[in-house]
């Protein structure tokens, strides 16, 4: 099984770092990230605000105070669904935020998260393939990507296609996990600025806090860029031997297969094998098809 994959990692993480409140990993990040501690403060006193604005006891009922944070996060703010314009490490940091008046997924659910533990909702972070949202302890889920709007989990089962027989699924988050999904954020930007060194670093400590292939996948893609090539396939080899299916996982694979000179016959069987455990795709059949085609030239 995968989990294997990640048993000393989680027994590491298990000496070295405590579950903590969304509000304590907030401020951790920050002074690792250098935000200023102005910027701190300014948040702090909207925070502040918010929270005695949505404990007015005129506004006690739990829906009223789910349209209070709405208001509070979304109310002449834009939500950014480009990659490209949230990728960075300050669009992440729920002081920029309030700084900018706009951000993607990342910044809208850390920023949800701490709003709603200050007024002491109990909620969760769950994680969908491509996105994530938010479910309170009634069952009322948050979408940071549609102002907070409430979709249900037959919604997002259809929508997203969800199938655990091909590693799509729903899944909860605990506070280490969400910090291990914020750091691959922090990476991913850090890898689209060029600094992959540093991008390793923060993919290896993903690694640590959040047992999710995407990680280690983006750390062998990492690795490539930095001409470790072999690494990096190894990194891949593992989590498949493992267990872990994914389309992401299948594609990934293939195409540093293709870009380390792997013959044709054994690229076709790797692929012919994952889409017969219904790992397919549009592009994974198409490469199938081209990879069928050579070694019919052959």
């Amino acid at each position: 099984m995968i989990l294997r994959y990640w048993i000393g990692c989680i027994i590491l993480c298990a000496v070295q770092i405590q579950a903590e409140s969304f509000s304590e990993l907030q401020v951790r990040l920050a002074h690792e990230f250098n935000v200023s501690q102005e910027e701190l403060n300014v948040y702090q006193k909207w925070l502040n605000q918010k929270v005695q604005a949505c404990s007015d006891p005129r506004i006690e009922l739990f829906e009223a105070r789910l349209t209070c944070m709405r208001e509070a996060l979304y109310r002449g703010s834009s939500i950014l669904t480009d990659s490209v314009s949230v990728n960075s490490i300050e669009s992440l940091m729920p002081s920029q935020l309030i700084k900018e008046n706009k951000g993607g997924e990342g910044v809208y659910s850390f920023s949800a998260l701490i709003l709603a533990e200050h007024l002491g909702l109990r909620v969760t972070p769950v994680m969908l393939p491509e996105h994530i949202y938010l479910r309170f302890s009634n069952g009322r889920n948050w979408d940071p990507l549609d102002s907070g709007i409430a979709i249900t989990d037959d919604a997002y089962r259809k929508r997203d296609q969800l199938d655990p027989g091909t590693g799509r699924s729903a899944k909860s988050m605990s506070e280490v996990e969400y910090e291990g999904w914020i750091r691959f954020q922090i990476a991913s930007a850090l890898d689209v600025q060029g600094s992959s060194e540093k991008s390793e670093q923060q993919l290896r400590i993903a690694q640590m806090l959040w047992a999710d292939p995407r990680v280690p996948i983006r750390l062998a893609l990492v690795q490539e860029e930095r001409n470790h090539r072999k690494e990096g396939l190894h990194v891949l080899d593992s989590l498949w031997n493992w267990g872990a299916r994914s389309e992401e996982l299948v594609w990934t694979k293939a195409m540093m297969m293709v870009r380390s000179g792997t013959g044709v016959a054994r690229i076709f069987q790797f692929v012919e094998d994952a889409i017969g455990r219904r790992i397919e795709s549009g592009r994974l059949i198409q490469l199938r098809d081209q990879l069928a085609q050579g070694l019919a030239a052959e």
